[in-house]
């Protein structure tokens, strides 16, 4: 490509910078510093940027793609100089050794909102049975599972005229690696969710230390009827299952 920003060097943090190999997409991320040296982060950020170089030096020769960072990294790049920032999306996080045991105190923390439509689908679903969370226990099973994910995962995206993450065919070799390391250390969950013999949708979970985090999801929207929310119906009774394990945190 041409003109002065792609001269410039470019350091990528947790990516390749091959727009293949990065389709993994990089979520929580961030320079490994201990809590104590967390103020070096500026320092560290500049260091990257080459030190203390002239203004234009810096414009054309190195720049940074910082994907999946924090409001601290942002701050930081900031005030080294000029960001631009491509993506900005929330990061939902539910703190359950916070909440009360019973199960109304985990509504109790949701918005009048979601609460209300989250209760609604609930009532919507319950005719077809209980709402049940089938965790995968074999490692053939948790395949098993992640194909019938991403066949309604690639069904829900294309259906919108995107082509979903499923359609980088080194997306799927990378989860399944990852999945055939992951599972037997149990660092890995795929969940079924149902209600009665009628599926919802599944969840592709990492979980480490008691934390769970929510990383890819293929929900049954094709079949929803109205009023019935898979994606929000899924995750919460996903909370409801790690809660009951002993979780401490889904993110």
């Amino acid at each position: 490509r041409t003109g002065p920003f792609w001269k410039a060097e470019r350091l990528f943090l947790g990516e390749s910078g091959d727009p293949a190999l990065d389709a993994v997409y990089v979520e929580h991320n961030g320079l490994l510093l201990a809590t104590e040296v967390a103020h070096f982060l500026p320092t560290c950020l500049d260091k990257l940027l080459g030190g203390r170089i002239s203004p234009e030096r810096r414009r054309l020769g190195r720049r940074l793609r910082l994907p999946g960072v924090n409001d601290a990294h942002l701050a930081a790049a900031r005030a080294l100089g000029t960001i631009r920032l491509l993506h900005s999306s929330p990061a939902p996080f539910v703190d359950m050794s916070a909440l009360p045991r019973d199960e109304q105190g985990f509504l109790e923390s949701l918005s009048p909102n979601t609460r209300y439509q989250l209760r609604r689908s609930i009532r919507r679903y319950a005719p077809a049975g209980l709402l049940s969370v089938c965790r995968a226990e074999s490692l053939e099973e948790a395949l098993t599972f992640l194909e019938a994910l991403a066949s309604l995962h690639q069904a829900t995206w294309n259906s919108r005229g995107k082509p979903g993450a499923f359609a980088n065919p080194f997306f799927m070799r990378f989860h399944l690696a990852l999945l055939a390391n992951g599972f037997p250390r149990g660092e890995v969950d795929l969940l079924r969710i149902s209600a009665g013999s009628r599926l919802i949708g599944y969840l592709y979970n990492f979980v480490y230390r008691g934390r769970v985090l929510s990383y890819q999801s293929g929900f049954d929207y094709a079949a929803a009827e109205t009023h019935q929310k898979p994606g929000l119906t899924c995750h919460a009774a996903a909370i409801s299952f790690y809660r009951e394990q002993g979780a401490k945190a889904y993110d």
